[in-house]
Protein backbone atom coordinates (compact mmCIF):
# COMPACT_ATOMS: atom_id res chain seq x y z
CA UNK A 1 0.00 0.00 0.00
CA UNK A 2 0.80 3.52 -0.56
CA UNK A 3 0.26 6.18 1.65
CA UNK A 4 0.85 9.87 0.70
CA UNK A 5 0.86 12.14 3.90
CA UNK A 6 0.64 16.06 3.77
CA UNK A 7 0.80 17.76 7.28
CA UNK A 8 0.03 21.32 5.31
CA UNK A 9 -3.53 20.04 4.55
CA UNK A 10 -4.15 17.27 6.87
CA UNK A 11 -4.85 14.72 4.19
CA UNK A 12 -3.66 10.98 4.76
CA UNK A 13 -5.10 9.09 1.61
CA UNK A 14 -4.02 5.81 1.65
CA UNK A 15 -6.01 3.17 2.58
CA UNK A 16 -9.25 5.17 1.75
CA UNK A 17 -8.67 7.17 4.91
CA UNK A 18 -9.44 10.93 4.54
CA UNK A 19 -9.51 13.86 6.82
CA UNK A 20 -10.45 16.08 3.97
CA UNK A 21 -13.37 16.12 2.37
CA UNK A 22 -12.13 18.16 -0.88
CA UNK A 23 -9.61 15.11 -1.41
CA UNK A 24 -12.16 12.60 -0.80
CA UNK A 25 -14.50 14.12 -3.24
CA UNK A 26 -11.69 13.94 -6.00
CA UNK A 27 -12.33 10.37 -4.90
CA UNK A 28 -15.47 9.13 -4.08
CA UNK A 29 -15.32 5.28 -4.67
CA UNK A 30 -11.92 5.02 -2.45
CA UNK A 31 -13.69 6.23 1.04
CA UNK A 32 -13.60 4.11 3.15
CA UNK A 33 -12.75 6.27 6.67
CA UNK A 34 -13.53 10.11 7.01
CA UNK A 35 -12.32 12.13 9.70
CA UNK A 36 -13.80 15.44 9.62
CA UNK A 37 -13.27 15.96 13.71
CA UNK A 38 -11.76 19.31 15.31
CA UNK A 39 -12.74 21.41 11.93
CA UNK A 40 -15.21 23.86 13.19
CA UNK A 41 -17.94 22.40 11.20
CA UNK A 42 -21.04 24.16 11.80
CA UNK A 43 -22.95 21.78 8.60
CA UNK A 44 -22.72 18.90 7.17
CA UNK A 45 -21.92 18.77 3.43
CA UNK A 46 -24.59 17.09 1.53
CA UNK A 47 -21.77 15.59 -0.69
CA UNK A 48 -21.05 13.32 1.71
CA UNK A 49 -23.92 11.02 0.60
CA UNK A 50 -21.37 10.38 -2.57
CA UNK A 51 -19.36 8.10 -0.08
CA UNK A 52 -21.02 4.57 -1.32
CA UNK A 53 -17.90 3.02 0.50
CA UNK A 54 -17.95 4.88 3.69
CA UNK A 55 -17.76 2.79 6.52
CA UNK A 56 -16.59 5.15 9.37
CA UNK A 57 -17.30 8.71 9.49
CA UNK A 58 -15.96 10.89 12.52
CA UNK A 59 -17.85 14.22 12.91
CA UNK A 60 -16.47 14.81 16.46
CA UNK A 61 -15.91 17.88 18.00
CA UNK A 62 -17.40 20.38 15.88
CA UNK A 63 -20.34 22.57 16.13
CA UNK A 64 -22.98 20.84 14.10
CA UNK A 65 -26.76 22.02 15.13
CA UNK A 66 -28.28 19.31 12.91
CA UNK A 67 -27.56 16.59 10.76
CA UNK A 68 -28.69 15.76 7.05
CA UNK A 69 -31.39 13.27 6.61
CA UNK A 70 -29.58 12.04 3.63
CA UNK A 71 -26.69 10.57 5.47
CA UNK A 72 -29.22 7.18 5.50
CA UNK A 73 -28.04 6.76 1.74
CA UNK A 74 -24.49 5.37 3.40
CA UNK A 75 -25.49 1.55 2.98
CA UNK A 76 -21.91 0.42 4.69
CA UNK A 77 -21.53 2.71 7.26
CA UNK A 78 -20.50 0.95 10.70
CA UNK A 79 -19.54 3.63 12.86
CA UNK A 80 -21.10 7.19 13.20
CA UNK A 81 -19.25 9.36 15.30
CA UNK A 82 -21.18 12.63 16.19
CA UNK A 83 -20.39 13.43 19.18
CA UNK A 84 -19.59 16.81 21.48
CA UNK A 85 -21.27 18.88 19.06
CA UNK A 86 -24.75 20.78 19.78
CA UNK A 87 -27.02 18.22 17.72
CA UNK A 88 -30.72 18.49 19.19
CA UNK A 89 -32.64 15.93 17.52
CA UNK A 90 -31.38 12.99 15.46
CA UNK A 91 -33.23 12.02 11.60
CA UNK A 92 -35.47 9.45 11.80
CA UNK A 93 -34.53 8.38 8.79
CA UNK A 94 -31.25 6.78 9.80
CA UNK A 95 -32.75 3.58 11.04
CA UNK A 96 -31.97 2.60 7.49
CA UNK A 97 -28.34 2.34 7.94
CA UNK A 98 -28.36 -1.18 8.29
CA UNK A 99 -24.70 -1.61 8.34
CA UNK A 100 -24.56 0.35 11.35
CA UNK A 101 -22.46 -1.17 14.74
CA UNK A 102 -21.54 1.81 16.60
CA UNK A 103 -23.59 5.20 17.05
CA UNK A 104 -21.57 7.60 19.26
CA UNK A 105 -23.78 10.93 20.20
CA UNK A 106 -22.37 11.47 23.92
CA UNK A 107 -21.96 15.35 24.64
CA UNK A 108 -24.82 16.94 22.48
CA UNK A 109 -28.23 18.48 23.31
CA UNK A 110 -30.35 15.42 22.63
CA UNK A 111 -33.75 15.26 24.87
CA UNK A 112 -35.07 11.84 22.88
CA UNK A 113 -34.06 9.31 20.34
CA UNK A 114 -35.93 7.86 17.68
CA UNK A 115 -37.50 4.71 18.68
CA UNK A 116 -37.48 3.64 14.91
CA UNK A 117 -34.10 2.92 15.63
CA UNK A 118 -35.25 0.01 16.46
CA UNK A 119 -34.73 -1.39 13.22
CA UNK A 120 -30.62 -0.98 13.42
CA UNK A 121 -30.66 -4.66 13.91
CA UNK A 122 -26.52 -4.41 14.08
CA UNK A 123 -25.62 -1.68 16.37
CA UNK A 124 -23.75 -2.96 19.28
CA UNK A 125 -22.91 0.19 21.19
CA UNK A 126 -24.57 2.82 21.86
CA UNK A 127 -22.97 5.93 23.53
CA UNK A 128 -25.12 8.80 24.69
CA UNK A 129 -23.40 10.06 27.56
CA UNK A 130 -23.83 13.54 28.55
CA UNK A 131 -27.04 14.18 27.02
CA UNK A 132 -30.60 15.67 28.43
CA UNK A 133 -32.39 12.40 27.18
CA UNK A 134 -34.72 11.17 29.83
CA UNK A 135 -35.53 8.08 28.76
CA UNK A 136 -34.75 5.32 25.65
CA UNK A 137 -37.56 3.75 23.68
CA UNK A 138 -38.49 0.32 24.89
CA UNK A 139 -38.34 -0.89 21.06
CA UNK A 140 -34.79 -1.30 21.43
CA UNK A 141 -34.75 -4.25 22.96
CA UNK A 142 -35.84 -5.45 19.29
CA UNK A 143 -32.25 -4.67 18.62
CA UNK A 144 -30.40 -8.01 18.38
CA UNK A 145 -26.97 -7.30 18.58
CA UNK A 146 -26.81 -4.82 20.78
CA UNK A 147 -24.59 -4.73 23.93
CA UNK A 148 -23.91 -1.73 25.39
CA UNK A 149 -25.65 1.43 26.20
CA UNK A 150 -23.29 3.75 27.91
CA UNK A 151 -26.13 6.40 29.49
CA UNK A 152 -23.40 7.90 31.75
CA UNK A 153 -24.02 11.81 32.76
CA UNK A 154 -28.00 11.65 31.09
CA UNK A 155 -31.36 11.88 33.05
CA UNK A 156 -32.02 8.50 32.32
CA UNK A 157 -33.67 7.08 35.85
CA UNK A 158 -34.48 3.52 34.24
CA UNK A 159 -33.63 1.75 31.67
CA UNK A 160 -36.77 -0.73 30.34
CA UNK A 161 -36.48 -3.91 31.36
CA UNK A 162 -37.11 -5.49 28.11
CA UNK A 163 -33.64 -4.13 27.27
CA UNK A 164 -32.33 -5.03 30.73
CA UNK A 165 -33.39 -8.23 30.29
CA UNK A 166 -31.52 -8.98 27.04
CA UNK A 167 -28.19 -8.61 28.91
CA UNK A 168 -27.17 -5.57 27.35
CA UNK A 169 -24.67 -3.96 29.45
CA UNK A 170 -25.62 -0.77 30.63
CA UNK A 171 -23.29 2.03 31.67
CA UNK A 172 -24.76 4.15 33.95
CA UNK A 173 -21.99 5.73 36.40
Amino acid sequence: MIAIFSSSIGVFAGGGYYTSMQQALRNPNDVIELDLSHQGLTSVDYRIRNFKNLKKLDLSHNNIKSLPYQLYQLSNLENLDVSHNNISSLPYQYYRLERLKRLDIKENNLKSLPYQYYRMNRLEKLIIKGNPISSIPYQYYRISCLRLIDIRETNVSQVPYQIRNKGVKILKY
